[in-house]
């Protein structure tokens, strides 16, 4: 799960030192349509999604690197082919909402809903809708966007989202999901991989693993995520974990396929299915 404040949705994308909105994605020479492809992309598509997924679809054609391009392609597909659901925030029902509700405001909540169609209260959702840009549960996305929305940024976010879709980061972002007590360490790894794939996708020939990694780290840091991990738990030993886990999602070595999650949403590794977590 990864809840997006207010203050955190695309200023997160803005983030990195020098970034700005112009080149938060760099298309460089690998794009054939250069300067005209970005214009188009925000003139020929009715919604800021259907401009972001014209981004994806033009950097799955035309990225600068493999990694950019499989970034950007298997996004898309997943997109495509309605394995991963995109809505708005105030749309959300049930246990979706009810998950918005404990991030939130968790003394509006109540018991955790059986219902589908559970709606909370008016005060409640006008609550959640004032204070989220987006929020992930299972293979669901919510989002509020407006006809303002870059469509490169949001680019960008869908491929960070779609990275805890594919490695189910609700599952493990929690140590009891009826309070929503963070796990420190788990979540930690769940932000740092979505923000290293966007660095990947974003950066183009400019993206090594020392960057990206630095980048993603950095990120949190000015979102002021305030995770204090303990990699002692899940690396016992491991002098420097986040170097590791940067080299393992790139290039398995030491560790097993997987054992940090996943950065690309290859059919082959994506969920079986979205059952609830506990």
């Amino acid at each position: 799960m990864r809840r997006i404040a207010k203050t955190i949705l695309f200023t997160s994308l803005l983030a990195m030192a020098g970034c700005s909105s112009a080149d938060i994605i760099d298309l460089g020479s690998g794009s054939s349509n250069g300067d005209s492809a970005k214009a188009d992309h925000g003139e020929n598509s009715s919604s800021p999604v259907e401009k972001a997924l014209d981004v994806l679809a033009d950097l799955a054609q035309n990225g600068q690197t493999e990694l950019q391009r499989a970034l950007a392609g298997e996004t898309l597909a997943r997109i495509q082919a309605k394995e991963v659901l995109i809505d708005q925030v105030a749309n959300a029902r049930g246990v979706d909402l009810w998950h918005m509700c404990k991030d939130i405001t968790p003394n509006d909540c109540g018991d955790r809903p059986e219902e589908s169609s559970w709606s909370g209260t008016p005060a409640m959702r006008r609550t959640i809708v004032d204070n989220l840009d987006g929020y992930q549960w299972g293979n669901r996305l919510y989002f509020t966007l407006t006809e303002d929305t870059d469509p490169r940024n949001l680019a960008a976010t869908l491929v960070h989202e779609v990275n805890h879709v594919l490695n189910r980061s609700e599952c493990n972002y929690y140590q009891d999901f009826d309070t929503h007590e963070v796990d420190q360490t788990r979540a930690f790894v769940e932000e740092f991989r979505a923000f290293y794939s966007e660095c990947w996708l974003k950066q183009g020939t400019k993206a090594t693993v020392a960057v990206c990694r630095e980048q993603a780290k950095q990120v949190m840091e000015e979102l002021e995520y305030g995770m204090t991990p303990d990699f002692e738990e899940i690396m016992p030993g491991e002098l420097n974990p986040l170097e590791q886990i940067s080299e393992e999602l790139i290039n398995p070595r030491f560790w097993e396929d997987g054992s940090f999650g996943y950065l690309v949403p290859e059919f082959k590794v994506w969920p079986e299915d979205f059952d609830p977590c506990d």
